[in-house]
């Protein structure tokens, strides 16, 4: 069973780090996200915590064309399952 955690983004900041270079495109994205309270009774983090649910999850992207999806005030769905080992 997958636990799946709606989250909305609270930061995201942009790092270059090679400007000597003159690349203007950021080297790394460094995003927080915190789980979003809903009173609705259907809402996913529902699955996961019977009260207000509690949690943060904070990512380094330094995949180039990964970096700027996440977008401050989105909300996203954050899925976790077990791995195959």
């Amino acid at each position: 069973m997958a636990i799946v955690a709606k989250m909305v983004v609270v930061s995201a900041e942009q790092k270059t780090w090679n400007q000597h270079r003159g690349s203007e495109q950021p080297d790394q994205e460094d995003v927080k996200l915190d789980v979003v309270y809903s009173d609705d009774p259907d809402d996913p983090n529902r699955s996961w915590s019977e009260a207000t649910p509690s949690g943060a999850l904070e990512l380094t992207i330094t995949n180039k064309d990964a970096i700027g999806k996440l977008k401050v005030g989105q909300e996203y769905y954050v899925e976790i399952r077990k791995a195959r080992s």
